[in-house]
């Protein structure tokens, strides 16, 4: 009997327990949703993070967790927060579709909104190692590549770069690609071999160079290795095309008075 008793007594408390974390969920969830119709976002998160806190692992956390991450992100451009919130969805959701979603959301806040270079390599690096389409690892590490870059990883970003050259590429990811090698190339100071990459570029995919300004690019490398009459002439090619002519006019003084200015020259010629 006294057996019984114990059992008893350890069952009602046991329910006890869950009973009050069960209404504390639902006391929580109904004060987000109230504070969501008022427009007290800063609130509605307040209280959905405690639901996570305080039972992580129930569903209604985890509906939780996808309504702050939509709000946080969406509505508050509070991606910090964001991303604590994506970070559960991840951790929680039974669903292998959901987690590898929220995961991606995770990783473009730190590539785009947050500029958190190291971070975002984390990220995709995550994502690399879950099941993804040809097109998804294309995306990833054309992402860890830019992300390298920005970090002045240069010799990181190239090793990325020359990776998705092995990739079977359509005309569009290979302009991208190889667009970002010759970047690489002119920053790296390798000045004859983004000239020749800039310029392979122009000849395979005419109408994406004049749309993106390739032409531009092979100017600043010519002047960069010091061909002054040869930036000059690209440019003044360029210059009935360009959505800013006065810009390339300005380009183009600049280096006529770089080259009137190299030891016997003779003055700009027009």
């Amino acid at each position: 009997m006294q057996k019984i008793r114990r059992i008893s007594s350890l069952l009602i408390v046991f329910l006890g327990i869950h009973g009050c974390t069960f209404s504390f969920e639902s006391v929580e969830y109904r004060k987000a949703q109230r504070n969501i119709k008022g427009n007290s976002l800063d609130r509605a998160l307040f209280h959905f993070s405690r639901i996570l806190k305080k039972s992580p692992d129930s569903d209604l956390a985890l509906e939780s967790a996808r309504t702050a991450a939509r709000i946080a992100t969406l509505q508050q451009g509070d991606f910090l927060r964001a991303v604590e919130f994506y970070r559960h969805i991840v951790i929680y959701s039974p669903e292998p579709a959901e987690r590898k979603e929220a995961q991606q959301r995770i990783a473009t806040i730190f590539f785009q909104n947050l500029n958190n270079y190291e971070q975002a390599i984390v990220e995709y690096n995550k994502l690399l190692k879950l099941p993804h389409s040809p097109t998804e690892a294309y995306q990833y590490r054309l992402n860890v590549a830019r992300s390298y870059f920005q970090l002045s990883n240069f010799f990181q970003a190239l090793v990325e770069v020359e990776e998705l050259l092995e990739f079977n590429l359509n005309d569009d990811q290979l302009f991208e690609v190889s667009l970002m090698k010759g970047n690489i190339k002119l920053t790296k100071k390798e000045l004859d071999q983004a000239v020749k990459i800039f310029t392979e570029l122009k000849d395979q995919f005419p109408e994406r160079s004049r749309a993106e300004h390739i032409g531009i690019n092979i100017a600043v490398t010519y002047e960069e290795l010091g061909d002054f009459a040869q930036a000059i002439s690209i440019l003044e090619v360029l210059k009935n095309d360009y959505p800013t002519p006065e810009f390339i006019e300005l380009k183009i003084k600049r280096l006529e008075e770089r080259q009137a200015n190299q030891p016997g020259a003779r003055g700009p010629v027009r």
